[in-house]
């Protein structure tokens, strides 16, 4: 039997093929350069002069600890069940200390609602994420009449406070 070039080849039952060839994609490997891969000065990495102007923008947000992409703003803080911060396990006993807030303008949701392990009574919740570099930011709350994004807070930035 002929080989199909650029398949792995095997010799016999038992055998590992050769995966040599395989690439594997992940999110960031989609994504293009925040700066559209331009440098800032000749030799320099695009990444530095990102960096660089994610820091220069103007201060007041909360941003994602990973990325520095903007998430929200202190004025979005709500208090939800007495609270504005609270502390909770999930089903595998990891703890995450959350924050409450009405707007996450940098953050999308990924897959579906769930109301299994909900913390929050009557609410549904959704895997939140950071809209710019898709890490885990917490988890969007939907009720019947309100939501809310429910942020980890070890994985954000805050402004320095006035």
């Amino acid at each position: 039997m002929g080989e199909l070039p650029g398949r792995p080849q095997t010799h016999g039952e038992g055998c590992v093929p050769d995966t040599r060839h395989i690439t594997f994609w992940g999110p960031a490997a989609l994504k293009p350069p925040v700066d559209g891969g331009r440098t800032g000065e000749p030799g320099q990495a695009a990444g530095t002069r990102t960096q660089a102007a994610l820091m220069e923008r103007p201060a007041g947000l909360i941003r994602c600890r990973r990325c520095l992409a903007a998430v929200a703003r202190p004025g979005d803080a709500i208090a939800v069940d007495g609270g504005h911060e609270h502390t909770f396990a999930n089903p595998h006993g990891i703890v995450f200390t959350i924050g409450c807030f009405a707007e996450a303008r940098g953050c999308g949701t990924a897959g579906g609602a769930s109301p299994e392990f909900t913390w929050f009574r009557g609410f549904e919740w959704r895997v939140g994420i950071c809209a710019a570099c898709l890490t885990h930011l917490g988890w969007r709350f939907s009720g019947p009449a309100s939501s809310f994004w429910a942020l980890i807070l070890d994985r954000l930035v805050f402004p320095p406070a006035d």
